[in-house]
């Protein structure tokens, strides 16, 4: 990862996290702990002057690593078709603006002011 960092967003998740019980939260401690002692540079949230902004980014640090869920199942909830899964205790709509929230244009941006450029130098010399 720290050969691949300077190319690529590093981004820490964990797959099909919609069926982890609370018992495995120690894999989350573990990942970030292991991601602090081989110093290993992730994704890093643009920093703004912004103090909500400052705020929100901060949480979000909190939040690492990102759970992740996926579904290309067609359920039917509240009358709508959604990408989903279904359980005993509920449903869990895949793109839902009440879990999800992904900062893709800040990714766009990094991608392209920093890595590409990057990338693209290092090409040309």
């Amino acid at each position: 990862m720290k050969c691949l960092s300077p190319c690529v967003n590093v981004i820490p998740v964990i797959g099909k996290a919609d069926t982890f019980t609370p018992g495995p939260r120690t894999i989350y401690i573990k990942i970030i702990e292991d991601i602090d002692y081989y110093n290993i540079p992730i994704y890093n949230f643009l920093e703004e002057d912004d103090e909500e902004t400052v705020e929100e980014n901060s949480e979000l640090w909190a939040l690492l690593p990102f759970a992740i869920v996926k579904s290309e199942e067609e359920i039917v909830v509240n009358g709508r078709t959604v990408y989903g899964r279904q359980y005993p205790w509920g449903v869990v709509e895949v793109i839902s603006l009440h879990c999800c929230s992904f900062h893709l244009q800040d990714l766009k941006e990094i991608i392209h002011n920093f890595l590409y450029k990057n990338y693209r130098t290092k090409k040309l010399s």
